[in-house]
């Protein structure tokens, strides 16, 4: 009797160890994969990698990661960096702060109407200075492998952004003014992407 009873607790003990080590690494294996980097393609205003180009996000933790942009924007090449918080990541709303800079354009030809006149035009070329941001944003994504990315926050210019014709003679239009002024980085955050788990 003694002998069945130790051999029974010996089974029950080897099965309880190893289905114990099974689960530990399953929860291992599924933090892993939860926590994997992102590559991707997006797009937006005022977002991190301008109207068209690339990002990368990897964590650091549960809670933080780090993510990176390049690409063009209507103010030349877009760089920015950001650090995010979620609760859980990368299933929860996320929050974060960052910086991004717009390289600007020199010799921008802009056409426009010549000043007292309603019908004619002219060309004229516009220096665009470069642009410095920190950027307020809240994001949620959705999906595994592949994840669909949405971005709102606000971009806040803390220097530079200015514009200038590059022949000091020339005069810019109310109208150039205007549109430059909306061009220029500054203002309300919408980005969209997809990325894919690395």
């Amino acid at each position: 009797m003694k002998r069945q009873l130790t051999l029974i607790v010996l089974i029950i003990t080897t099965f309880c160890g190893a289905y114990a080590q099974k689960k530990t690494t399953t929860v291992t294996t599924n933090a892993v994969e939860e926590r994997s980097s992102y590559l991707g393609i997006a797009t937006g205003i005022n977002n991190i990698s301008g109207i068209g180009g690339i990002t990368f996000e990897t964590p650091f933790s549960d809670n933080f990661s780090a993510k990176v942009g390049a690409g063009f924007g209507g103010w030349g090449v877009k760089l920015g960096v950001a650090a995010k918080y979620y609760r859980q990541y990368a299933k929860s709303w996320s929050f974060g702060a960052g910086y991004s800079t717009a390289s600007g354009l020199d010799k921008l030809p802009l056409e426009q109407k010549k000043a007292f006149s309603s019908n004619t035009t002219e060309t004229i070329e516009i220096n665009l200075k470069r642009a410095h941001m920190i950027d307020l944003v809240a994001g949620k994504s959705w999906g595994g492998k592949v994840r669909f990315n949405l971005e709102l926050g606000y971009a806040v210019r803390v220097a530079g952004g200015t514009f200038a014709p590059s022949n000091k003679t020339d005069v810019l239009a109310e109208t150039t003014v205007q549109a430059l002024n909306l061009l220029s980085p500054n203002g309300l955050i919408l980005g969209l992407g997809l990325t894919f788990k690395l």
